[in-house]
C-alpha cells in the first residue's frame, strides 16, 4: 500500500472459549489509530460451550460493529481460510485466538512499520505470556527472507498472534494448509518466508493466555 488509509481485516476464530472470547473481542474493537480502517470477523467453529450465546449477545449490543459467522466444526485451518476467502475485504489480515489479547496500539504500530518497510508483506512482534505462567515470549529480529527461512526450518520463533500480512501474500502462498497440521502457523510462515521479507517490532503487542487448554499447554 502506498498513500491513503488501508483496511485491516481481523479474524477471530472462536472455539469453546466462552470465558475468554469477550475479552479477546474487546481488545480488538478497542484498537486505536487513524492509519487504517478496521474490519472484524468473528467466526465460530461449532463451539459446544456457551461461546455462541455470548457472541450473539455481544453482536447485538456492541457499539463497534463486527461480523459474526456461525458454522459447524471444520478445524482451525479450514475456519481461517473460510473467513479470509469468503468474508475478509482488507488489504491486510491479522488473526487473534479467541483466548488471547492485543495491546491497544498493535495494528497502528504494525501498519506504520509495514509502510516504512515497503519490501515486506508481513510484520511480527514480541509477545508476553500470561495466566498460569507469566513471561515474555521473545521473538527474534531476522528481517531478511533467507535468514527467516533458515531459522524457521529449525523452529518457529514467531508468536502467531502477532503477525499481520497482506492479502496478496496469503493468496500467493495458498492460505493455510488444511491437511490436519498441528502447527498451522509454522507451515504458513515457512511458505511466506520464501515470498517476502519479514519486518519485526521489538514490542510486546500480544498477550498470549496460557491455561489448561491452550496450545502450549497441550504440547
Amino acid at each position: 500500500m502506498s498513500g491513503g488509509v488501508c483496511k485491516v481485516s481481523v479474524i477471530i476464530p472462536s472455539y469453546n472459549h466462552g470465558c475468554y472470547i469477550g475479552e479477546a473481542l474487546s481488545s480488538v474493537l478497542g484498537q486505536v489509530g487513524s492509519n487504517y480502517d478496521l474490519e472484524v470477523i468473528v467466526i465460530d467453529d461449532g463451539s459446544t460451550d456457551n461461546s455462541v450465546d455470548i457472541l450473539k449477545a455481544l453482536h447485538g449490543s456492541s457499539v463497534v460493529p463486527f461480523e459474526l459467522v456461525l458454522k459447524s466444526n471444520e478445524g482451525l485451518c479450514k475456519t481461517l481460510n473460510r473467513a479470509i476467502n469468503n468474508y475478509a475485504t482488507g488489504e491486510y489480515i491479522a488473526i487473534i485466538a479467541s483466548d488471547d489479547l492485543w495491546c491497544a496500539d498493535k495494528i497502528t504500530k504494525q501498519i506504520e512499520h509495514l509502510e516504512n518497510n515497503p519490501e515486506s508483506e508481513l510484520c511480527y512482534s514480541n509477545a508476553k505470556v500470561f495466566g498460569v505462567d507469566v513471561r515474555e515470549k521473545k521473538a527474534s529480529k531476522y528481517l531478511f527472507s533467507g535468514r527467516v527461512k533458515n531459522i524457521l526450518t529449525l523452529y518457529n520463533f514467531i508468536p502467531a498472534g502477532t503477525i499481520i500480512f497482506s492479502k496478496g501474500l496469503y493468496d500467493t502462498v495458498g492460505g493455510f494448509d488444511q491437511n490436519g497440521l498441528l502447527l498451522e502457523d509454522w507451515d504458513f510462515l515457512l511458505r511466506a518466508s520464501s515470498k517476502t521479507k519479514f519486518c519485526y517490532l521489538d514490542d510486546e503487542l500480544l498477550l498470549y493466555r496460557q491455561h489448561g487448554e491452550s496450545a502450549i499447554a497441550k504440547m
